[in-house]
This record gives structure tokens, C-alpha cells and sequence, in this order.
């Protein structure tokens, strides 16, 4: 009998596929339902099942460029802008400040310490206070119990005592070794000053104090999303068990996303995500933890347009050469923001990643198969998993031929003269001065690339 019926329900075979694939969406569903938010299965499936529906990059990129504004953002009033410092990185945000003078966004500077009266920083005419929303969560009793005997809350009470008795180069030197833990205690404390302190904003962005934020090019996708839908928007990262937005790219949020995850019902989840931050490492990661409890998964369409690196290193791949950029990060030092903000400061019109290739000064992409070779530089950058190294190359010629024979799985090469190697990239960046290499990008490619964003 139990034969009969299964041929009955799958019949040809066909008709078999067809049921199994029903019956597999249908397991898949009832699963999805069943694990609760921010469960690492929930997340699995969450990530599998979007894949096939997602939104192609090119129909996203005609979206933002074609589609009318219906949100329009007024810098001024509609944007809070959070940034994220430390008593080790201070130094950082005089810099950030005049990188972005242009900005008239309500700025809040969050971190570990507090500055003194008198030693506020100032932007568009106005003090701003250094707030410390770490001492912040000792101080309300978010943290008690347990959470005060852990580790970070004893560096950040070390570092706590000597910023109190003037001990600047024991507190630097504190901060510089254990800065990057405290670090994860700012996000949620953080966020939550934010809403109460800037309670009318339509978008808040959660930035770095060396993240630079290239507004015209956000313009655009900000301008055509609803702000009081729930969207958490950032440079999703993470494995398939827990896809978060990268803080140092920027995280944007929403005004319908604060409301929901900031709202009284939602106390027991702020609580335990504050409770977490003393021994979680990531920071941004545990914002979209707090998020998917509240039922708010992160937006993953726009990650292309975030951006992880300085100017000079960003890294120009095939997928996105026209598509607009949203920001740059890794701006260690003070003079590189200021740098970065000069070149990108007075832009008024949406900035393409191929722009980046220009603006920063790199030789045209016209005519380069005259002169295919850079003595001295290097458009490679940082190897890692997606560039493939060459050994016993043993001119700069050889090394050019072979990055033209891999297609689009080399934009970019430099051969290392000592080593004999050749190393080729699927992406070009700007670069620098590089003593030993010879470098130079696949010409035909880049210049076919470049005329489409035309």
C-alpha cells in the first residue's frame, strides 16, 4: 500500500522532482519558523533560501541611478551621525571632524572615556562632548553580578583610574593594549544614546572614527529607501551561521530599525546584548545579533557599495568598476583622513569606484598599452585567498603576458624583481611606491570596463 501511494504522489519523473522540491521548501519553511531569531540554523537558512531571490548587482545599480528619489534626506536635519572612538585613537577625530566640515549632520562621539570640560572637540560651530558610554553601562547597573568580574570590565576600570589621576601615558598605554577589546561595549550603549539624544533623525550612521563616508554616493540609496521601514544596511561579512554589517565600512540604520529595537518591549534584548559585550569580540557583530532577535535581519543588496579600505588600496574588481561607492576606511593616521577629505570633500555628484582610480591620481587607462609597465609601484596591493602567485617568472614582460592570458581573473599584476614572482590580482587599486616591483593592469580589460560606465 505504502508503495502504491509514493508512486501515486511522484508519478513521472518530473512530477518527482517537482514534489521533492515542494516538499524541501516546505521542510525548509516549517524549520524557518521553528528556530527562533538569531539562532545560527535560522541564520543558515535565512542566507541559503535568499541567494536565488536576491536582486542582480546591475538591476540594484540602474535602481539607485534611475529611480526617483521618493525619500528625499536632508543632510542636516534627517542624518545622526555616531562616531565610535577610544581614549588610544582620539587623535583620530579632530581629523575626522575636518574631513567632514562639509557635513552639517548632528555628529556624537562615543567611547571608552569622557572628555573634560574645556577639551571638547568642535564641529559646524558647536562643542562636542566625548560621551563614555563603556562607564555609562556601570553606572545605570546594566552590568552587574557576574559581568563585573570579567576581565574587560577590569581593563576598562584600569584605564578608567589612570585617565582619573592624570596618567595620560599609563592610560595611553593601556588603550593601546587593550583598546580593541572595549571596543564591543560601545555599540548598543551606543546606539541607544543616540536615539535619545537625536530622537527625530530619519537614518543614523554608525561609523569608525577613521571612516570616511562619501555622502553623495549614500545620497542615492537613502534618498530611495523609507525610513521608518526596518533597514540595518552595511558591508555584510561574517560565515552563513552569522552574517553581520562590518562597523569600519559603516553600519546604516533606519529610523524604523531604531524605533523596533530601542522600543520598551524589546528591554530584555538591549540587557543581555549589554551583558554580552564583556566578553564578545566583535562589537558590530553582536548589533546584528541584538537586530535579529528583534526580528530584523541585515539588508545584504547594497554590501558592494561599502568599502573597507583607504582610497589608495581600495580594490577596483570587474563587479562593481560603475557601480557608486559608500565609504573608505583604515584611515590610521590623521593625515589620511585629511588627505581622503580633500580629495573627496568637494565632490558633489555620485562617486563610481573607477572615479577612486582617477580622483587619487593613478595614469589614465587611455593609451596605457603604449606604456604597460610602472616601474616601482604596485597595483596589486595585499595578497590573500583571490590572487594567484606565479614563481620563477623571470622578467616583467613574462609577468604582463600572463596576467592577459588569465582574463578576467587578472585586472591587475606586479612582478617582484628579488623574488622572480608575479603576482596577479582580480582586482587594480591605486597604490603606492614600491622599491623591487614592476606593475601594471590588464589595459584591454580595464579600458572595456570603463567604457560601459559611460
Amino acid at each position: 500500500m505504502a508503495t502504491y501511494l509514493l508512486k501515486r504522489l511522484l508519478g513521472s519523473p518530473f512530477r518527482a522532482l517537482k514534489t521533492i522540491l515542494t516538499l524541501a521548501l516546505l521542510y525548509s519553511l516549517l524549520l524557518l519558523f521553528a528556530f527562533p531569531y538569531g539562532n545560527p540554523h535560522r541564520d543558515r537558512l535565512v542566507f541559503q533560501l535568499s541567494r536565488p531571490f536576491a536582486p542582480t548587482p546591475a538591476t540594484v545599480d540602474h535602481w539607485l541611478v534611475s529611480s526617483p528619489a521618493a525619500f528625499p534626506v536632508n543632510w542636516t536635519t534627517d542624518v545622526g551621525i555616531i562616531v565610535k572612538t577610544g581614549y588610544g585613537t582620539q587623535h583620530r577625530v579632530q581629523a575626522w571632524l575636518d574631513a567632514a566640515r562639509d557635513v552639517e549632520s548632528e555628529v556624537l562621539l562615543i567611547a571608552d572615556y569622557a572628555s573634560k570640560p574645556g577639551q571638547e572637540f568642535r564641529h559646524q560651530g558647536k562643542k562636542l562632548e566625548v560621551h563614555d558610554v563603556v562607564g555609562g553601562m556601570l553606572a545605570d547597573g546594566a552590568l552587574s553580578g557576574k559581568d563585573l568580574t570579567t576581565s574587560r570590565v577590569a581593563k576598562y576600570l584600569s584605564l578608567d583610574r589612570a585617565i582619573k589621576a592624570g596618567n595620560s601615558m599609563r592610560a595611553e598605554s593601556l588603550s593601546q593594549e587593550f583598546g580593541w577589546e572595549l571596543d564591543a561595549m560601545k555599540f548598543i550603549p551606543g546606539v541607544e544614546l543616540a536615539w535619545k539624544m537625536m530622537p527625530d533623525k530619519k537614518w543614523y550612521l554608525l561609523l569608525d572614527d577613521d571612516t570616511y563616508i562619501v555622502r553623495p554616493s549614500l545620497s542615492l540609496l537613502l534618498d530611495r529607501l523609507d525610513p521608518d521601514e526596518k533597514h540595518y544596511i552595511g558591508n555584510a561579512i561574517g560565515g552563513v551561521y552569522g552574517r553581520f554589517a562590518h562597523g569600519g565600512s559603516g553600519v546604516i540604520i533606519s529610523r524604523g530599525a531604531m524605533r523596533h529595537l530601542l522600543s520598551p518591549k524589546n528591554e530584555k534584548v538591549i540587557l543581555a546584548a549589554k551583558k554580552e559585550s564583556v566578553t564578545e569580540t566583535y562589537g558590530d557583530r553582536m548589533l546584528a545579533l541584538a537586530f535579529l532577535r528583534v526580528g530584523i535581519d541585515i539588508t545584504e543588496t547594497y554590501t558592494r557599495y561599502f568599502n573597507g579600505e583607504r582610497p589608495i588600496t581600495t580594490k577596483i574588481r570587474t563587479d562593481r568598476f560603475c557601480a557608486p561607492i559608500f565609504s573608505f576606511h583604515q584611515h590610521a593616521q590623521p593625515e589620511d583622513m585629511r588627505a581622503t577629505g580633500n580629495t573627496f570633500r568637494e565632490i558633489n555628484t555620485t562617486v563610481r569606484w573607477l572615479d577612486v582610480w582617477k580622483m587619487c591620481g593613478a595614469p589614465s587607462l587611455v593609451g596605457w598599452a603604449a606604456r604597460p609597465m610602472v616601474d616601482g609601484w604596485d597595483h596589486v596591493g595585499r595578497l590573500d585567498e583571490h590572487t594567484y602567485t606565479a614563481k620563477h617568472v623571470m622578467k616583467a614582460e613574462a609577468c604582463l603576458e600572463m596576467c592577459l592570458r588569465r582574463g578576467k581573473e587578472c585586472l591587475a599584476w606586479t612582478w617582484v624583481e628579488h623574488a622572480k614572482e608575479c603576482n596577479m590580482s582580480p582586482w587594480m587599486i591605486v597604490g603606492e611606491t614600491a622599491p623591487d616591483k614592476i606593475t601594471g593592469v590588464n589595459f584591454a580589460l580595464a579600458q572595456k570596463l570603463a567604457e560601459e560606465c559611460t
